[in-house]
Order: structure tokens, then C-alpha cells, then sequence
């Protein structure tokens, strides 16, 4: 299902997503940028979850 909707997200972006994936982006930016395997990990973790979690919400509100 998630993966089914990447394209279309892609495109439009899942609203009031913006200001946390820039944020959520620029953490692992830093954690690639310091060489450091596990904050890096950890950084796209998050990211991968929380917006996984929002596109579940936002999918359901659609139906």
C-alpha cells in the first residue's frame, strides 16, 4: 500500500509534511556529513517511519 502511493506523494506532497521533512532531511544530511553509521541509521529510521505514519493517516482520512 505504501510503496503503491510513493509516486503520487511524490508529486504531491502530503500536506503539512513540508516543514518536517526539510527538518527531518537536514538530520540526516548531518549524520551522513559526520561519518556516524548509527546516528545516520537512526536519522532515516525516523524519517522513513514518521512519514510512513502520516501517509497511513492521510490515506485513511481519504476514504
Amino acid at each position: 500500500m505504501l510503496i503503491a502511493n510513493f509516486a503520487a506523494t511524490a508529486v504531491h506532497p502530503l500536506p503539512e509534511r513540508d516543514p518536517v521533512d526539510v527538518a527531518e532531511h537536514r538530520a540526516i544530511i548531518a549524520a551522513l556529513e559526520s561519518h556516524n553509521a548509527t546516528d545516520s541509521e537512526q536519522a532515516m529510521k525516523n524519517h522513513i517511519l514518521a512519514t510512513a505514519d502520516h501517509l497511513v493517516t492521510f490515506l485513511k482520512a481519504q476514504s
